[in-house]
C-alpha cells in the first residue's frame, strides 16, 4: 500500500513540472487588477509631491531673495 502510494507521488510529481494556461491567465488578471486600483492612487501621490516640491522651490527662493535684498 505505501509503496503503490509513493509510486502515485513520483508520477504525479513528474507530470506536474510546470504550470498550466489557467494559472497563468489567473495570476495575471489579478496583477492587472491590481494595477488599475493602485496607478491612480500612485498617480495622485505623484501630483501631491510635485506640489509640494514646488512650494519647497518657492519658500527658499524667497528666502533667498530676502537675504541678498538685506
Amino acid at each position: 500500500m505505501l509503496s503503490s502510494h509513493r509510486t502515485f507521488v513520483r508520477r504525479l510529481a513528474k507530470r506536474r513540472r510546470g504550470v498550466s494556461f489557467v494559472e497563468v491567465t489567473i495570476v495575471v488578471l489579478i496583477m492587472g487588477i491590481t494595477a488599475a486600483a493602485t496607478v491612480p492612487s500612485f498617480h495622485q501621490f505623484l501630483s501631491a509631491k510635485a506640489v509640494d516640491c514646488a512650494a519647497d522651490r518657492l519658500k527658499r527662493d524667497l528666502e533667498l531673495t530676502r537675504e541678498r535684498a538685506n
